[in-house]
């Protein structure tokens, strides 16, 4: 093996230069984009198209809904997106201790968001608004879709957090 060869095996990033990596990054996160909006845009178009086909049913299924859990739940959605937006704000200027506490946040609203999911989802199966039980659909069980894969994001990124603070240290805030 020459030297070169030697050099070519321990590189292993795929990126020639920042500006590939910048710009594979910037399609990466496009395409996500894409997949969202075409994803999201058929959801709300089909809740469009049904809520204008069958109104009454949309208009009954919204006195089962519990407006101060729901305001709740948007309170505890938005300000999780606020705490992991800082988390990657700190992370992306190796605050390790002040990531760790935003990635904390996060879960912790996270555990709160599905606590109040299921006093609601309680009372929808009191109510026998859930399959086999006299089911009728309603448009709010998708709502946690997700943050769930958020929550899930940011206990993995927590548990990698604490593997690396365990492997290297903490750096001073």
């Amino acid at each position: 093996m020459t030297h070169d060869t030697a050099l070519a095996a321990q590189n292993t990033d795929p990126f020639s230069d920042p500006r590939q990596r910048r710009d594979a990054s910037d399609l990466g996160m496009w395409l996500f984009l894409t997949t969202e909006t075409l994803f999201f845009g058929v959801l709300f178009a089909g809740y469009v198209i049904m809520r204008a086909r069958f109104p009454h049913a949309f208009a009954a299924a919204g006195r089962h809904t519990d407006f101060a859990l729901g305001t709740a739940n948007t309170a505890l959605l938005l300000t999780s997106s606020l705490c992991m937006a800082l988390a990657v704000a700190t992370a992306e200027v190796n605050r390790r201790r002040a990531t760790l506490v935003w990635l904390g946040a996060t879960a912790a609203l996270g555990i709160a968001f599905l606590a109040i999911k299921g006093f609601e989802y309680h009372a929808e199966y009191v109510e026998h608004l859930v399959p086999a039980l006299d089911f009728r659909f309603d448009a709010r069980d998708f709502r946690g879709l997700d943050f769930d894969h958020q929550l899930i994001t940011a206990h993995c990124e927590i548990i990698k957090s604490i593997t690396a603070i365990a492997r290297h240290g903490l750096a001073r805030d």
